[in-house]
């Protein structure tokens, strides 16, 4: 909804990994900056599918922090603010559906 705005996220995802570690230096490997599977999926590095389930990232995330509840503390809260942010600023742009 737009008026008033209303956000739903999912309560489970998905990450969708890129092929090669991210690189500041070298922008034109599109592997590993975009996550798209349908650029990734020819490339040197391809893990079939590339991607990760939430509950495998919490657990990674746990073994790189040591803290049990990374996902929920650090990064959903940002994940959430990133989402409303953007719904904020681009909402005058939307077209609301006929209900």
């Amino acid at each position: 909804s737009v008026q008033p705005l209303k956000v739903f996220l999912f309560s489970e995802c998905y990450l969708r990994l890129c092929n090669g570690m991210y690189d500041l230096g070298d922008l034109r490997d599109r592997e590993r900056h975009i996550s798209n599977w349908q650029v990734n999926k020819h490339g040197k590095n391809v893990v079939e599918g590339a991607v990760v389930s939430l509950q495998d990232f919490r657990e990674e995330l746990e073994a790189l922090t040591g803290l049990q509840e990374y996902w929920e503390r650090h990064l959903l809260p940002q994940l959430k603010h990133i989402v409303i942010e953007v719904m904020r600023a681009s909402r005058d742009l939307l077209t609301p559906r006929a209900e």
